[in-house]
């Protein structure tokens, strides 16, 4: 099965000796981030495929290929595509598409044998080929690709299917992974030198079919609300009342993101927070101190049947924002300053390092803390 896609490559791959490099793959549910969702039958799942280098000890991905197979049946042709954009070293994939990468003949997408896609994936222009030699690639080639150092976590591809018409556990299954990585040293002087890379850890999408979902709460209002700001250096505390009942939560119930441009998301930061229930109120605290300044973040809930509707949240830390306007000016110090000294309530304005008093600590961190409003990044 690998002939189609690694005889296409042959020239590009340029592979010396094997790094001790490994490509660690996962699939993931583009709504929760995560590699298990829950669905209703025939409902629509997208996904997402990242790909990470396990060091630093090359120049970044050069090549990257793999099958897909899926559990609940057949997949179609357009099942996988190149993510959009243009190429760039977090958005990196259309570079090993044509005309400016290779791929199997049939495409990024993969061929479709029986049920499977195989060979999904390409390559980037190592060759340094010109479109005086041939049409494709013609590329400029990007180091630092999937590297922990360099570019980060890849977006190998993005895709979507349909789930089965039948209730039970069906998974998107990766295998027969294949990778190069630029040769560490190299200039790009003649052409690019590829190593072989190995077999990190595949993580596949578990998708539950379930019965048609019971009815969703939905959220009624949060303090402080939407778009406004968190003025904690530790401790900030948000509450979100759902006007009904709520099942037992715990941390990863909820995604909790930086925002990025191009309408992205960082990392889960759930995992920091402490999260309660006060009847049909959430209460969500940053246990770590996990939140920069100046930054913007949103809390979000995109389980489907988990009894919660969907929402998102953004908030900007601010910290110092006594007054609540999103800015920290020298009126939100005078109020920090004119306050009680003392135990103040768990989500007072005036207590901006988060240890539940009121003291002149407050006050100086306020005072550095002044500043605009920093813009969101773009697509949010």
């Amino acid at each position: 099965m690998k002939r189609v896609l690694t005889a296409s490559l042959a020239v590009a791959m340029m592979a010396s000796f094997a790094s001790a490099t490994d490509l660690n793959v996962s699939v993931k549910a583009t709504s929760n981030d995560t590699n298990t969702i829950t669905v209703a039958p025939g409902d629509l799942v997208e996904f997402y495929i990242t790909g990470d280098l396990s060091d630093d000890l090359n120049e970044g991905l050069a090549l990257a290929g793999y099958n897909l197979h899926f559990t609940g049946g057949a997949l179609a042709a357009d099942t996988v595509a190149v993510p959009a954009g243009a190429a760039d070293c977090l958005n990196p994939m259309p570079n090993f598409d044509k005309p400016d990468g290779i791929t199997n003949p049939d495409g990024f997408g993969g061929t479709l044998i029986g049920d499977d896609l195989i060979q999904v994936g390409g390559g980037q222009n190592t060759i340094k080929n010109t479109v005086a030699n041939a049409a494709f690639p013609i590329g400029t080639v990007i180091t630092g690709i999937a590297q922990p150092a360099g570019c980060g976590t890849a977006i190998l591809a993005t895709g979507s299917l349909t789930a089965p018409a039948g209730v039970g556990t069906y998974e998107l299954q990766l295998s027969e992974l294949f990778a190069n990585v630029i040769a560490d040293g190299e200039t790009g002087d003649v052409f690019w030198v590829t190593e072989a890379a190995g077999v990190g850890t595949i993580g596949n999408l578990t998708i539950e079919v379930a019965d048609a979902c019971p009815a969703d709460n939905g959220m009624v209002a949060s303090t402080p609300a939407d778009q406004q700001s968190l003025w904690r250096t530790a401790k900030n505390i948000v509450r979100i009342d759902f006007g009904g009942t709520v099942a037992a939560v715990s941390s990863g119930d909820y995604v909790i993101q930086e925002l990025l441009d191009g309408g992205l998301y960082g990392p889960d930061l759930s995992a920091s927070f402490d999260m309660t229930l006060e009847g049909s109120t959430l209460r969500i605290q940053d246990t770590a101190g996990t939140l920069a300044h100046r930054t913007w973040y949103a809390i979000r809930n995109t389980t489907p049947c988990d009894g919660i509707g969907d929402f998102e949240l953004q908030f900007v830390v601010q910290v110092g924002d006594a007054d609540g306007n999103r800015f920290v000016t020298p009126a939100d110090v005078g109020l920090v300053n004119a306050s009680p000294v003392g135990a103040v309530a768990d989500d007072s304005r005036f207590d901006i390092d988060g240890n539940g008093f009121r003291t002149a600590a407050d006050v100086g961190l306020a005072n550095a803390g002044q500043g605009g409003l920093p813009s969101k990044p773009t697509g949010h």
